[in-house]
């Protein structure tokens, strides 16, 4: 059997700046940044196949290995924040996960309840 997660990725940015090493008028070596656009096909494309899963976003599936998987997707991507939100078969196992080049940040969810309002009081139908 085996505990499924629901998964959902966010790329905070789509487009990063890629150097390019070259020289300038005189002849001296010089870099340019060029913005470089994230192909978000090739990047789920990417996804799935360290996962071996067709399909990972919306339905469920044992993706055991996403937090080293996603750390080597942000390697390859090091100026971008991938945000990966889960959700376990199991009451309040949310969590989201930020990755930033090879590391990654873990965010638990916090359920809270309002606080007791009398002016929020409504009439019940009986």
């Amino acid at each position: 059997m085996g505990y499924e997660t629901r998964y959902e990725l966010e790329v905070q940015a789509t487009t990063i700046l890629k150097e390019v090493k070259g020289v300038d008028a005189e002849g001296n070596p010089a870099s340019v940044f060029v913005r470089e656009h994230i192909d978000q096909d090739k990047l789920a494309r990417e996804i799935q196949d360290l996962s071996g899963y067709s399909y990972l976003w919306g339905d469920r599936c044992k993706w055991y290995d996403h937090e080293r998987h996603m750390a080597m997707i942000s390697k390859k991507y090091p100026t971008v924040v991938f945000k990966l939100i889960g959700e376990g078969e199991e009451s309040g196992d949310m969590w989201a996960k930020y990755f930033k080049n090879g590391m990654i940040q873990v965010c638990k969810a916090k359920i809270t309840y309002d606080e007791f309002d009398e002016n929020k009081l409504q009439q019940v139908k009986i």
